[in-house]
């Protein structure tokens, strides 16, 4: 089974060394995986992001890098990203370790049980109360769009099915979030609960005016009714 990870980047020379290596150690030598991709997607870095990535390519064939134009965000890059896996099973994790990277192969477990996809959420996580805010109420409002989740929660750490993830990436649609996109198509959905891996303060990337910004457009571009109407 092959493995797909796809990991947003933005200015992320500082911890790139030891993401990859973390990655290369929770991934390359499972049994679970008999090959991987990890598909590094700069969102348009203005440090050494780039040089750091292409120092790690030089000698390892899974990693591929991929640029955008310019920095579109978090999950437009993470979409990109998707659009280039040909994995069986593909994961999305952040830049910041907030996660950890063992917990891919407790996820990819999760699919073998039959879902389709598969959250990896914190029950204690250590991170700073704006972005525990933050994600709260993204979860609650897309949890009130898909009554498919009923009490699970979502997060940037997903695991998911090669067959879902050909049909999430048809969206024409100008704004995207990822967990949306997977929630429209999937059938079956889990979630897993997941350790932090670097300790410390994970700062969130949501200020009050994105998350207000954010919430209008998944209000726009997901609340059911526009989904029905594009049935």
């Amino acid at each position: 089974m092959k493995l797909s990870i796809i990991i947003p980047m933005y200015n992320s020379t500082n911890h790139i060394d030891l993401l990859l290596k973390t990655v290369e150690d929770a991934t390359c030598q499972n049994e679970m995986f008999s090959d991987i991709e990890v598909i590094l997607v700069n969102d348009g870095s203005t440090d050494d992001t780039v040089l750091a990535i292409q120092g790690w390519q030089s000698n390892k064939s899974w990693i591929i890098l991929l640029n955008t134009k310019g920095n579109i965000g978090q999950q437009a890059a993470t979409y990109e990203g998707m659009k280039q896996a040909s994995g069986d099973v593909i994961a999305t994790i952040d830049d910041d370790l907030k996660h950890s990277p063992y917990d891919i192969v407790k996820l990819a477990k999760g699919l073998n049980e039959g879902a389709q996809l598969i959250f990896g959420v914190n029950e204690s996580c250590d991170v700073s109360k704006g972005r525990k805010w933050c994600s709260d109420k993204i979860s609650h409002i897309i949890g009130s769009f898909y009554p498919i989740l009923k009490g699970k929660r979502v997060s940037s750490f997903r695991c998911f099915t090669k067959e879902l993830n050909k049909k999430a990436i048809r969206s024409k649609q100008p704004f995207i979030y990822v967990s949306c996109e997977l929630l429209n198509h999937a059938g079956q959905v889990g979630n897993r609960t997941v350790s932090v891996y670097k300790k410390g303060t994970h700062a969130s990337r949501y200020t009050l005016k994105k998350l207000v910004e954010t919430t209008m457009k998944l209000i726009i571009y997901y609340h059911p009714i526009r989904r029905g109407m594009l049935k």
